[in-house]
């Protein structure tokens, strides 16, 4: 009976140990999907936001949200957008580069403020990334004024460098100069000389305004001639005659305007040229560029030059 009741306390101890093994790991499985449905939540919203942030060009903010559902514990699908999307972010993110020189050379104790946040105290030749879009920087060093500049940023635009120049006026002056003590050069006399070409076109243009007047006087006069006499069965001799001296006036008065608009161009385009020296003052010639003419030129090329 003693050993009976011995197997029996035996069998309930190692009972009691197995519902306490069990009841542990029922724990343990309840809280396990609760902590993983919080870390995709997590994930997922940040998927989400990061789009968001992105296509209002907040790429700085977009970047971290990447970075938090990017991590391990993320479902995959949700891993393999973000890291695509993180390579995306990066590359159209914006990085400027700040190179400050002092009358020392390269200044490195500068004070950097950019948007009304102090971003570094110490310029080492590092990029820094910003957002795409305008920023206000405000550059404060240690031996000088401070500096304020407003740049633009233009979406992935690398490495761009911005230079402060805190050098004063005296170092920025050369050596002193070698005074001529030789009579200065006057001045060279520039003179627009009207081409002669711009006078043919003219006389051209008033010839041909006359010949279309004349024409067309002749045209009416010969239209109510045959009016009077045979219209409207007139001999094919006087309808060409009266549309031949109409054609005449058309032609001639387009031929008055196309004349008179060259002569216009001409006059207004006329380069100015100078004298080069007392020779060529005294002997009236002068090199010229477009269309131009001179006492002793001759027409060469339209476009051309006259000597």
């Amino acid at each position: 009976m003693r050993r009976f009741s011995s197997s029996k306390g035996t069998i309930g101890a190692a009972g009691t140990t197995l519902l306490l093994v069990i009841a542990a790991n029922c724990k343990a499985q309840t809280s396990e999907p609760a902590a993983s449905v919080d870390v995709r939540d997590v994930c997922l919203a940040s998927h989400e936001k990061s789009q968001e942030l992105r296509l209002s060009g907040r790429l700085l903010e977009s970047k971290k949200e990447l970075l938090g559902c990017a991590e391990e514990q993320c479902p995959s699908a949700v891993r393999v957008d973000c890291l695509r999307w993180l390579d995306e972010v990066e590359a159209a993110t914006p990085t400027i580069v700040l190179v400050a020189e002092s009358d020392r050379g390269d200044e490195m104790d500068v004070r950097v403020t950019i948007d009304g946040r102090l971003v570094t105290t110490q310029l080492d030749g590092k990029s820094i990334e910003l957002d795409p879009g305008s920023h206000q920087l405000v550059f404060d060093p240690k031996a000088a004024k401070p500096l304020e500049m407003r740049i633009v940023l233009g979406q992935g635009e690398k490495n761009r460098i911005i230079r402060l120049d805190f050098r004063t006026k005296s170092s920025l002056v050369p050596g002193a100069m070698p005074v001529s003590t030789g009579s200065a050069l006057p001045p060279p006399v520039g003179t627009r000389p009207v081409p002669t070409f711009t006078y043919v076109l003219g006389g051209v243009a008033v010839a041909s305004a006359i010949s279309a007047t004349i024409f067309g006087i002749s045209a009416l006069s010969a239209r109510k001639s045959a009016e009077d006499s045979c219209a409207p069965l007139c001999p094919e001799s006087t309808v060409k005659d009266v549309k031949q001296k109409a054609l005449l006036s058309d032609l001639s008065a387009g031929f008055a305007v196309l004349s008179a608009g060259a002569a216009t161009l001409l006059y207004f385009t006329r380069p100015t040229v100078y004298i080069k020296s007392s020779q060529a003052r005294s002997d009236g010639i002068f090199e010229h560029w477009r269309l131009g003419v001179s006492s002793t030129s001759a027409f060469t090329s339209w476009g051309g030059t006259f000597q």
